[in-house]
């Protein structure tokens, strides 16, 4: 049984986001826009509250194009991840907040790159700066739909009752979708149905799915594995004749958590081509749930992935709320280290791409490398895209550093005792004509100049079938000539390039040396970027300020500090 809070149904937003119209304003205030986000809709006539002679939504509301601008880049990838946040006595609320001072410790999520779409569950939705987040990293965003119980049946009663209000429900999920920019939906129904409302029930969700595909192509609406075909509660742990009917409607199935391999293994039988519609749920927190979670949930995790079907890991705040709090960051490493050969891992597809590493807190705020502001802070809507945490080489150390930062609150601090590869993105990089590639960093004080080279790692475009066509390596020299040359000496492989930068700029802010590097990548026809690394001829700490990469201006090249 899913673990979460009641209500008629919930949804996570941008409390910046400008009213639709008017009529509409109405709806959105029972919602509450203000800067905290968006709390829940209390009751059924909120849901259902109608403007007067309401137009077809696709044709009255603004910005429809804008519902998705992100480029998922794995829902063409099988072994799709959703992760799903619940509740903890306020402490996820702290970092979601605008621009707040740190006054208590909080949880911080930096995983995104291991998931495909997030899913929020609490009992007062706050949490519009996740959207921007989740977007950031090409995630869909999901709000929840749920009744519950006693007070949940009365709910469904009512809302079932009719086409007249099916229709309004749908549309008004669909408005508030649009209007705070979130992609996807939940159906949680965890109470009995009256049997002679199923067919309304399953014609909810239909119209529920379709409607949301008809502003947005990426969307998705996920059934909960609860209520069966003649109306009864019963959690199935797999999909089956008993709750497919549900599944035949939606884009796919969250799964309960207390199944079995028998359970997962029928799952992919009911599911035919759709298996990686299918949704297994995995509790973090172990209750009654397959080897007890916690640290052993990879081996569930491994378990869906024998069977080629999706995960939903919920409560990842596990390490969090079983920890210490100076023991949560080495739990979270250690949760998502043991998950991670099992995660389809992404990054950047669209250009411009930009980040400066920053989470979203810092002790200081910093601006081209100076201090701005100095006093511990955190805002989730300021993070910036984040690296491949997880590295093999234990030689490599990647973190975050808040002690120096170019832009915001921390840099990306990398350290290697030897010659290593360090691996940053994994992406999806098209680009015709030239790249433009900034990278700006300082080296540490103590450190001896070594050689470093940021790598792109090159992939054919149609590479199935095509064994003629091999990986390409353009590697772009960041010393400017001095250390180590003998590796571009060295080199004989056509397959891999060196690139020098065109512009390099040094500049003594805050407290350091700030180097930045601009590069002149030309267009590698028919291969795309598919990783970006970074390689180390022997030891070094360096720190990365910011990396920009664009598409080369017509006029000439213009970089952006």
């Amino acid at each position: 049984m899913m673990q979460s809070s009641s209500g008629v149904c919930q949804g996570d937003g941008n409390s910046q986001a400008r009213p639709l119209m008017s009529r509409f304003n109405r709806l959105i205030k029972r919602t509450c826009i203000n800067r905290k986000g968006i709390r829940k809709l209390a009751s059924l006539p909120n849901l259902l509250f109608s403007p007067k002679k309401p137009k077809k939504h696709v044709q009255i509301l603004q910005n429809i194009a804008s519902l998705c601008n992100i480029t998922p880049y794995t829902r063409k990838h099988h072994k799709v991840q959703l992760s799903q946040m619940t509740s903890y006595e306020g402490k996820y609320l702290s970092n979601l907040l605008y621009l707040t001072r740190i006054e208590e410790e909080s949880y911080f999520f930096n995983r995104w790159i291991c998931n495909n779409a997030y899913l929020l569950n609490h009992n007062d939705i706050r949490y519009h700066d996740h959207i921007t987040t989740n977007h950031l990293h090409s995630l869909i965003h999901f709000g929840t739909f749920i009744t519950e119980w006693k007070p949940g049946a009365t709910i469904c009663e009512k809302l079932l009752e009719n086409d007249e209000t099916l229709n309004r429900a749908v549309q008004n999920l669909v408005k508030i979708a649009q209007h705070y920019k979130f992609e996807g939906w939940l159906i949680n129904i965890e109470n009995e149905i009256k049997p002679h409302q199923v067919d309304q029930l399953v014609k909810f969700s239909k119209m529920l799915t379709e409607a949301m595909h008809e502003i947005s192509s990426q969307s998705l609406v996920l059934w909960y594995d609860s209520v069966i075909k003649d109306g009864k509660l019963i959690w199935q742990n797999e999909l089956n004749d008993l709750n497919k009917c549900f599944f035949n409607v939606c884009d796919g199935i969250f799964l309960n958590y207390t199944w079995t391999e028998q359970h997962l293994h029928r799952s992919k039988l009911a599911a035919g081509k759709r298996f990686t519609d299918v949704y297994v749920g995995l509790d973090v927190f172990g209750r009654n749930f397959y080897e007890g979670g916690g640290f052993n949930t990879h081996l569930a995790l491994e378990l869906a992935r024998k069977y080629d079907l999706s995960a939903a890991i919920f409560a990842q705040g596990w390490t969090f709320e079983t920890k210490e709090y100076d023991e949560f960051f080495q739990a979270e490493n250690k949760l998502w280290s043991s998950l991670s050969p099992f995660l389809k891992f992404h990054g950047p597809v669209d250009l411009p791409f930009k980040t400066s590493f920053c989470q979203g807190f810092g002790e200081k705020v910093f601006k081209k490398g100076e201090v701005c502001t100095v006093g511990s802070w955190q805002h989730l809507g300021k993070m910036q895209h984040q690296p491949l945490w997880l590295q093999e080489d234990k030689a490599a150390e990647l973190g975050l550093c808040t002690d120096v930062a170019y832009n915001g609150g921390g840099c990306l601090k990398l350290a290697t005792s030897k010659s290593t590869s360090i691996r940053l993105f994994a992406c999806e990089i098209n680009w015709i004509i030239s790249l433009l590639v900034t990278l700006t960093y300082k080296i540490q004080e103590t450190e001896k100049i070594e050689e470093f080279y940021l790598v792109l790692n090159l992939h054919p475009r149609n590479a199935e079938g095509n064994k003629i066509k091999d990986n390409k390596i353009i590697k772009l020299q960041c010393n400017n000539g001095e250390g180590n040359k003998s590796l571009e000496e060295n080199i004989r492989d056509s397959n891999v390039h060196i690139v020098k930068p065109v512009v390099n700029v040094s500049e003594v802010k805050g407290g350091g040396e700030w180097r930045c590097l601009t590069f002149d990548v030309a267009e590698v026809e028919g291969f795309y970027c598919e990783q970006i690394t970074v390689e180390f001829i022997g030891s070094l700490t360096i720190f990365f300020g910011q990396l920009d990469i664009r598409n080369r201006c017509i006029k000439g090249i213009h970089t952006n500090s």
